[in-house]
């Protein structure tokens, strides 16, 4: 698996790194990078960063290492304006949720990934990483909701490292069965928008597709809530299957675990490998959410913040 990171002996270009996320298709990964030589990606990620660096708006002193800015041109499609304005979305979506994110660390959210409620699997779907949450592992005497979202924000930056999924996204597989009023209780509508806008508009990703099963009559309202929300092209996206057989047209149960009716057992569908470099990780994080960037706002305009507080 072909991984963004910076060449030491110089920062402007990108370097393949083999990262064992899932069942990858080298073709396709090969595809990539020609297409991305044609483009010379480096000269347009070098546009964007000298744009960022002059960008006064900008809630924190920004990213400006290549394999940073070229998550954002692959799921941008290489257009460099759009590039830095969804790097600005990031920031401010940062700014916004301060409070939650700055020195979080995986190995303090470990039971959302202990208990599996959230884990990924280790093939793909259509080329992207699959995300697999199952409710009836929540236990929300142990945590809340808040964790669950910042369980999810490690992985789905964990997967965004690899240049397979920043072109082809994300999916997920939920499975609803086990909900209950101690779930219904953590949601409520702030949260619900807030984890929306910075799904959408703030990490650099694509969904690929949402899948649902199990979906008992305590969810609709909130489905009806978050589908609301969404932009018709999201919508298109998101299936509640009401039955096993429904989710195996979309989903090969060759690549399922048993608890989706699956050919797998757990250890062989569910990437455990993932959960660990995660917890392993924590120095990168402690560098990422607690680094030079997040420590030095700068100034912004009147115009900016009030944007921000809306």
């Amino acid at each position: 698996m072909c991984e963004s990171v910076l060449n030491n002996n110089n920062s402007d270009e990108i370097i393949p790194k083999h990262r064992a996320v899932g069942k990858t298709n080298s073709h396709h990964i090969k595809a990539i990078f020609e297409k991305e030589s044609k483009l010379d990606i480096n000269s347009l990620a070098a546009e964007v960063r000298a744009k960022l660096l002059t960008d006064t708006t900008l809630p924190y002193k920004p990213r400006t290492d290549t394999a940073f800015i070229c998550k954002f041109l692959r799921v941008k499609k290489y257009n460099v304006d759009a590039t830095v304005k969804g790097i600005s979305q990031y920031y401010n979506h940062i700014h916004r949720n301060i409070r939650i994110v700055e020195g979080i660390k995986p190995a303090e959210y470990s039971e959302p990934f202990d208990s599996h409620t959230l884990v990924t699997l280790k093939h793909r779907l259509n080329g992207s990483s699959v995300i697999y949450g199952r409710i009836k592992n929540w236990n929300t005497k142990h945590f809340g909701l808040r964790d669950l979202q910042c369980a999810g924000l490690f992985y789905i930056e964990e997967l965004l490292k690899d240049n397979e999924n920043q072109v082809n996204g994300l999916s997920a597989i939920f499975d609803m069965g086990g909900l209950g009023f101690s779930h219904l209780r953590q949601f409520n509508a702030y949260e619900v928008k807030n984890s929306i806008q910075m799904l959408l508009d703030g990490l650099p990703t694509r969904i690929a597709g949402v899948h649902a099963i199990n979906v008992p009559t305590l969810f609709w309202p909130i489905h009806k809530v978050i589908m609301k929300l969404l932009p018709e092209k999201i919508r298109n996206r998101i299936f509640i299957h009401d039955n096993l057989e429904s989710l195996h047209k979309v989903v090969s149960p060759e690549i399922l675990p048993e608890s989706l009716g699956g050919h797998l057992e757990d250890s062989e569908a569910i990437d455990e490998h993932l959960i660990g470099s995660l917890i392993k990780s924590n120095p990168i994080y402690d560098s990422y959410w607690n680094g030079e960037s997040f420590n030095r706002p700068r100034r912004l305009s009147r115009k900016r913040s009030s944007l921000m507080i809306s």
